[in-house]
């Protein structure tokens, strides 16, 4: 139904979801919020292109070019 809403590109509609194969299938934009704030706002295309997400160990990460991080969660076991 919403594919269907959105396919005269006159209608938006704004979900807010973490589940991201969702995100993937239906959206043309993505906007992430963290803790209030919007950390960055892109095409959904350019964001499956030039962005991802790493998990690694506290050495690897302190060995990543800062200015290529967007944002980080730390966890004890990670």
């Amino acid at each position: 139904m919403m594919p269907d809403f959105v396919q005269d590109e006159d209608h938006s509609i704004l979900l807010s979801s973490h589940i991201t194969s969702d995100l993937e299938k239906i959206a043309d934009h993505i906007v992430f919020i963290h803790e209030g704030q919007v950390v960055f706002s892109k095409p959904k295309d350019e964001l499956t292109e030039q962005y991802g997400i790493l998990q690694c160990g506290a050495a690897q990460f302190d060995a990543l070019d800062k200015s290529d991080v967007v944002m980080y969660r730390k966890r004890d076991y990670e």
